[in-house]
């Protein structure tokens, strides 16, 4: 096969102490991060292996890498938040392709915001009849 239309990837792995082997073939036409996705984060992965030798000179690496290919390393953990109220709670968006738990999320969001907004608009004009009040008091003495 040619390089300039597809590239054949061997990967070989274990499962229960029995060795696997998969040839994936990758078009380069169909060559989009979908596809490319599982090979960049085996290749994260192997990097992660070998800089968690040395964990405490290497965790700035190590943490850049876990984050950019969402892969858990010793340190860095996963969240996992089904729910509308888990999202609210840690307060973190969901994906948009879960488009019915994302346009609750962001409807709440902006009711919070308006309700948030009205709070303050209260407290200022509090604040302000009482330092009216202060200054009517001190303009009397």
């Amino acid at each position: 096969m040619s390089s300039a239309v597809s590239a054949q990837i061997v990967v070989s792995f274990l499962i229960s102490n029995e060795l696997h082997r998969k040839e994936v073939v990758i078009d380069r036409v169909d060559s989009t991060y979908d596809n490319c996705g599982l090979l960049r984060r085996l290749y994260a992965k192997q990097m992660l292996n070998e800089l968690t030798a040395f964990p405490k000179i290497n965790k700035r690496h190590i943490l850049d890498i876990a984050m950019k290919y969402s892969i858990v390393s010793d340190f860095t953990s996963i969240l996992v938040l089904e729910t509308l109220q888990q999202h609210i709670a840690y307060n973190i968006c969901p994906h948009p392709s879960r488009t019915t738990l994302y346009n609750h999320y962001m409807n709440y969001q902006h009711n919070k915001k308006q309700v948030d907004l009205k709070n303050n608009e209260t407290k200022l004009a509090a604040i302000l009849n009482l330092w009216n009040a202060r200054c009517t008091w001190y303009d009397k003495a």
